[in-house]
């Protein structure tokens, strides 16, 4: 049985990232470090905009023309000395979280997306269109910004872990609930009855989650075959890009599945990784040594998304 914890922070532009946090572990799971590499983060932008955290540097990279060009943020959001330990991202705006727990964000402040609530303190951040989320470090607590209020997220239980998506976002209770809530919330955006589960990620119109079996579970709207899961299909990591899904085997092997009219399906032969994410027509996965690989809808050269260190 898994019992990993994994917290995906995306919007098709999600994130798959490791949580480590003694709280979890008092709750029944244990930590992932087993299973991926400590400190390694991605978030991914529609507009091709990766960042990656490894040992706790933050790196921006944007897609165009024959080269990666590399970024530093919009506006660099981390004191110095600071060391970053989580980001999120959109095509308008990124989170990330530094190793005091402080939250800080750059980019659109459409709907006062970047206005991080003063004094926040975090362990978890998601970032959706309209929507900044955050699970505050001392109590469990939801803390949204953005389009407010986000319907349904008034009366949430307590949350592990979250993940945020086009419209819609959906979160884990410490018993592996899901709970989902935001725009529109029809039956079909409503878990599977019964499900327990350990990791969670959020695309425009589907959602995906391990199960306590290491199981994957997909619902939400298929109408690119996003939710159509492959047989038997195990894994450690998932993550949900615009209509499309990826997800990371126990040997490290990345399998996706949906709409691969851009290529987001075709994974790179042999590609081993320990983290992905996925965007609006393109993948992004990061190896065991740190290097970021990404296909599909993208222009980076040999597929290279950020230059290693």
């Amino acid at each position: 049985m898994f019992k990993t914890f994994l917290s995906n922070l995306h919007r098709g532009y999600r994130t798959a990232r490791l949580i480590q946090a003694e709280e979890l572990e008092k709750e029944g799971f244990v930590t992932a470090s087993q299973v991926l590499k400590a400190g390694q983060v991605l978030a991914a932008g529609e507009d091709l905009t990766v960042a990656a955290v490894v040992g706790g540097k933050l790196t921006v990279a944007k897609a165009g023309g024959k080269d990666a060009e590399v970024l530093h943020p919009w506006r660099d959001p981390a004191p110095q000395g600071s060391r970053v330990t989580a980001v999120a991202g959109t095509g308008r705006h990124m989170l990330a979280v530094l190793d005091d727990g402080r939250v800080v964000a750059w980019g659109d402040n459409s709907y006062g997306l970047t206005q991080v609530p003063h004094g926040l303190r975090a362990v978890v951040i998601a970032a959706g269109d309209v929507m900044s989320l955050a699970i505050n470090d001392d109590e469990g607590k939801l803390i949204s910004w953005g389009q407010i209020p986000v319907p349904g997220s008034e009366d949430l239980p307590r949350l592990v872990t979250v993940a945020a998506g086009r419209l819609r976002a959906a979160g884990l209770t410490p018993q592996g609930e899901v709970v989902v809530w935001g725009w529109r919330v029809s039956p079909r955006y409503q878990p599977p009855a019964g499900l327990r589960a350990v990791a969670l990620s959020v695309g425009d119109d589907h959602m995906l989650a391990i199960d306590v079996e290491g199981d994957v579970v997909a619902w939400g709207k298929n109408a690119h075959g996003q939710c159509s899961v492959p047989p038997a299909l195990k894994a450690v990591a998932v993550a949900a890009g615009s209509d499309h899904s990826i997800a990371i085997t126990p040997s490290g092997e990345v399998i996706a599945w949906g709409a691969n009219d851009a290529g987001q399906c075709r994974v790179p032969a042999g590609l081993r990784a320990v983290a992905v994410t996925g965007g609006d027509g393109y993948s992004v996965a990061m190896t065991p040594d740190g290097e970021v690989v990404a296909w599909g809808r993208v222009e980076w050269p040999n597929g290279r998304a950020i230059p290693k260190a």
